[in-house]
């Protein structure tokens, strides 16, 4: 197992932009979060997503929601929920779960996800019920298009099958590469000092962020990030310990301004230009 203790050599994915790019150049996201009631959860991940240099980004909504998001993301393209797997070819990535409800069809639109589309994925929320109340363990773990997974503990709980007890008695690490392992994936087992671990070859422990940062919304932003680094050809490995840094590194900058009581996910979105500065400027690789 290689622990990766150093985020300096992974930010050598951030590769300056040529002059002559177009953003045909760095992908198209399909964000396929948010329903009636949560479409801040949409909104946050699809804003994050742009912010973390996708060429294109499209959000997956219910159609009677379209105005909603238009008059709030000008950037971001609409794409009707119930048409989502037509031409899933054209995406680079998909971001999944955000506020998505484990509700009508999204449970049919999940596993019509692992068993057509052959990009990368990032699961998040909702995505993550989905797949273990409906148990389609055996179609993430088939899936080979390469996947991250975004838990919190509730949600590695669910997903391993195992009680609160049983998650202290193993421990994080332990929890998380076991879930790796068992999905073959790429693991973002969030929380103070979020492990990010491949179960067999790779291991981070990231160590920017704070406790302002456990706010609702802060986790929507996580995904759009680790979605929007793989849509510019960041393998996904080294998206997710990207990701997690970047986002903690912003969270950190923006409860210096506000402090940590008053820290919201917006907060962390304004911040995430300043971190990504902070990577390819100052050169903290």
């Amino acid at each position: 197992m290689k622990i990766i203790e150093n985020i300096d050599l992974l930010a050598e994915s951030v590769k300056d932009r040529k002059e002559d790019s177009h953003k045909g150049d760095f992908g198209h996201a399909l964000i396929i979060a948010g329903s009636e009631g949560m479409l801040g959860a949409a909104m946050l991940c699809t804003k994050a997503a742009l912010l973390s240099g996708a060429g294109l980004v499209s959000l997956s909504i219910e159609k009677g929601l379209f105005p909603v998001i238009q008059q709030s993301i000008w950037e971001a393209m609409t794409v009707d929920r119930d048409s989502t797997l037509d031409r899933m070819e054209k995406y680079s990535v998909l971001g999944i779960g955000p506020g998505l409800s484990t509700k009508g069809n999204n449970r049919r639109l999940i596993l019509g996800i692992l068993n057509t589309y052959e990009g990368p994925l990032v699961i998040d929320a909702d995505g993550l019920n989905i797949i273990s109340e409906h148990d389609l363990r055996g179609e993430l773990k088939a899936y080979g298009g390469g996947k991250v997974l975004t838990p919190h503990p509730k949600e590695a709980e669910r997903l391993l099958g195992i009680s609160s007890e049983e998650y202290i008695t193993m421990g994080r690490e332990k929890v998380a590469m076991e879930l790796a392992r068992l999905s073959e994936t790429t693991v973002v087992l969030k929380g103070h000092n979020t492990i990010v671990t491949d179960g067999r070859e790779r291991y981070y422990i990231n160590r920017t962020g704070n406790p302002g940062m456990a706010t609702a919304g802060s986790g929507d932003v996580l995904t759009g990030v680790i979605t929007g680094l793989i849509s510019t050809g960041i393998p996904t490995f080294e998206a997710a310990c990207l990701g997690v840094y970047v986002h903690g590194l912003s969270g950190d900058m923006a409860a210096k301004k506000k402090g940590m009581r008053s820290l919201m996910a917006t907060d962390i979105l304004d911040d995430l230009p300043t971190g990504f500065m902070m990577i390819e400027k100052e050169k903290v690789r």
